[in-house]
């Protein structure tokens, strides 16, 4: 794996509550984000990569196709999104210049987890949790209280701001997504 993520934000689906996927979380040290359950608005962009993917697929149905054949398609599409198409998300570069670019400002280095570590303890103590040391275990700790215990320890290393209320950029007028006025609201 290159860089291992900090945290990983996910759905409550099987593939990632099993035991394997939990595993492989803790293994690489990556904190576990689980979404509140049945909140799928939440994970917006993440489910709109998931419909891309799907949309690779949909002229492959029905079709006869050897593992190999499918193999070739996936790498082929899985080459266009990583290292052909620039993403909005990722200030218009491209998935491969961002995963690999050396020259990256967050350098997820022992140092930082370790940092990231230590704030959950620290927020899990404020919130009362009775084991706050377990990063990786979240039944114990509820899922609210460490979800809201990873935010304030990934703000207070200046990881984390909520995109709905983050300092805008451009003219007034220009709402976010997310809010609506009388005045941009057409019937």
């Amino acid at each position: 794996m290159g860089r291992a993520p900090l945290v990983w934000k996910y759905d409550h689906g099987s593939a990632f509550t099993s035991e394997m996927f939990q595993g492989l979380l803790e293994e690489y040290e990556i904190v576990p984000y689980p979404i509140a359950a049945h909140s799928p608005w939440v994970n917006g962009r993440k489910e709109r990569d998931h419909q891309e993917v799907h949309q690779w697929l949909i002229p492959l149905a029905g079709r006869e196709m050897s593992r190999e054949a499918l193999d070739r398609e996936i790498d082929d599409e899985m080459l266009v999104r990583n290292f052909i198409k620039p993403r909005a998300c990722l200030g218009f570069r491209k998935s491969a210049q961002v995963y690999f670019d050396e020259d990256a400002v967050l350098d997820a280095a022992d140092e930082v987890r370790g940092w990231l570590a230590q704030g959950i303890s620290d927020a899990k103590c404020e919130l009362g949790v009775a084991e706050p040391d377990e990063l990786y275990e979240i039944k114990n700790s509820g899922e609210r209280r460490h979800r809201k215990a990873v935010r304030q320890a990934l703000q207070k290393l200046g990881l984390y701001e909520e995109w709905d209320a983050a300092a805008r950029e451009g003219p007034p007028e220009a709402e976010s997504v997310n809010r609506s006025e009388a005045s941009n609201v057409s019937f």
